[in-house]
């Protein structure tokens, strides 16, 4: 709104139009959602994959690397919530899932509804964790991913088809990020 150049050699060119023709912010920030989780830990391993999960309140929810974790829909509240490496997360239904502390998925999964058809909007992660939830470097997301309380990374050379909201958001080099259709 105002220019201070006390040496005056600043020119501006061009010019300004007020108002813009619409109003600040564009849309409404979501607020850290308020999550109250189970105490049943769940591990999903090569000895029990894959493993389907119905909704309801968990505590630490950890799958291991090249495993498959498929949700049967609903809601889920969670205290945590890691991937490992090649692991995947499939949703067979509308699917929200309520992290109240870290998420962190360490590389080359896939987090996503089980059929291609279904929408990314399908598949809601929200988390009130207010320090960095990692999505890992080469992972293949289509969901809509919220922190508004932490620092959002996703990781390089990935695919990200969705909505990512975080009080900072980074993207890693090579990597695809689309808005869902």
């Amino acid at each position: 709104n105002s220019i201070n150049d006390p040496p005056g050699n600043l020119s501006a060119l061009g010019t300004l139009t007020m108002p813009m023709g619409f109003s600040l912010p564009l849309f409404s920030f979501p607020s850290p959602p308020s999550v109250t989780p189970g105490t049943t830990n769940i591990r999903v391993r090569r000895s029990n994959s894959p493993m389907t999960l119905p909704p309801g309140d968990y505590g630490e929810v950890r799958v291991s690397r090249e495993v498959i974790l498929y949700l049967e829909g609903g809601t889920y509240n969670l205290a945590s919530f890691r991937v490992g490496i090649r692991g995947q997360v499939l949703a067979n239904s509308t699917t929200t899932i309520n992290v109240a502390g870290k998420v962190r998925f360490f590389g080359r999964v896939n987090f996503s509804p089980t059929e291609p058809t279904m929408s990314g909007r399908c598949l809601v992660l929200n988390t009130a964790w207010d320090k960095t939830v990692s999505l890992g470097r080469f992972d293949d997301v289509r969901a809509v991913v919220n922190a508004p309380a932490g620092y959002l990374r996703l990781g390089l050379l990935g695919s990200f088809i969705g909505n990512f909201t975080g009080a900072k958001v980074s993207v890693g080099r090579c990597t695809l990020v689309q808005a869902l259709l």
